[in-house]
């Protein structure tokens, strides 16, 4: 059952033609539901391509997350959208597949040359790098379709090598993409199709609100209004909404799912007496964790 709106996204949806959509670890629909998981598969999806759909199913992923079952069907209408959910949710999943999914049905097939077709914008290198791996494995039977990173950390002349080869699926923190936005010639934005802003809280709170608006702002040159933008946060902080009001097209979905902890997600709290015993603990915790002797029952 659908919750009863709370008075922050009663202002989000005073926004003219914003539609909400509901879901949470009590959406369930049919009964079979359980938790962050709905009742609904990925074959169930029809429009998904074939071969997406067998590398999901090859990588074990076989039921949907709520957020999942209520984002993919409306971004694989390459529409504007909200997603709040919370952390361990299947976020990265709610996005990425109708990524790949816009992008494998292109005709003609996409190529290297094409460029950037898609940008996720990432605050930390690490969040660049764990989606980068995600993309990867789902796109390991497209050869046509190269995924890869600007993260910084590296020698830029590196990173321009890769761009001058080609990258269809860019996932990058906002003051590298910025930098070779401003300095490397080849890197070609003139076909991008997709803007996803993950962790769009924590890229605002790490002060990258002037750089994610200056990267959108040079992605829609040219009057390209037609660049599908997606925001995606853990929570809904008065500054994501004004990002969202800011960015968003009049006509995009807020995708509002549940913040309580996945079911699933355990989570064990150890209280010690003194300071000095803080350090010692949290390494015996992690030998415990990294020889499975930790008991989470």
């Amino acid at each position: 059952m659908a919750r009863e709106p709370s008075s922050s996204l009663k202002s989000f949806s005073s926004v003219p033609h914003k539609v909400v959509v509901h879901c949470g670890a009590g959406d369930h629909r049919d009964g079979k539901s359980s938790g962050v998981f709905c009742a609904k598969h990925f074959n169930q999806i029809h429009t998904l391509d074939e071969s997406l759909q067998s590398q999901l199913k090859h990588l074990g992923y076989d039921v949907c997350t709520n957020v999942q079952s209520k984002t993919i069907p409306i971004a694989l209408q390459g529409k504007d959208c909200l997603i709040r959910s919370s952390t361990g949710s299947g976020k990265t999943l709610s996005f990425a597949i109708p990524i790949i999914d816009r992008i494998k049905k292109l005709t003609p097939e996409p190529v290297r040359k094409d460029g950037v077709l898609c940008v996720i914008l990432s605050p930390t290198k690490e969040l660049a790098l764990q989606t980068l791996n995600v993309m990867e494995k789902l796109t390991q039977m497209m050869p046509n379709i190269v995924c890869g990173s600007l993260t910084g950390g590296e020698n830029p002349k590196s990173e321009k090598s890769r761009i001058r080869k080609g990258i269809n699926i860019l996932c990058a923190t906002p003051g590298r993409l910025n930098y070779h936005l401003a300095n490397t010639a080849s890197l070609k934005i003139d076909k991008c199709m997709i803007l996803v802003m993950d962790e769009a809280d924590r890229l605002l709170d790490m002060g990258f609100e002037k750089q994610v608006k200056d990267i959108y702002d040079k992605l829609h040159q040219n009057d390209n209004d037609n660049i599908q933008c997606m925001l995606v946060s853990a929570t809904l902080s008065n500054k994501v909404k004004e990002l969202a009001k800011w960015a968003l097209k009049d006509d995009a979905s807020w995708i509002d799912c549940d913040n309580a902890p996945p079911k699933k997600l355990k989570q064990t709290a150890v209280i010690y007496k003194e300071e000095k015993d803080r350090i010692p603990l949290l390494l015996s915790l992690i030998l415990k964790v990294m020889i499975n002797e930790v008991d989470v029952n």
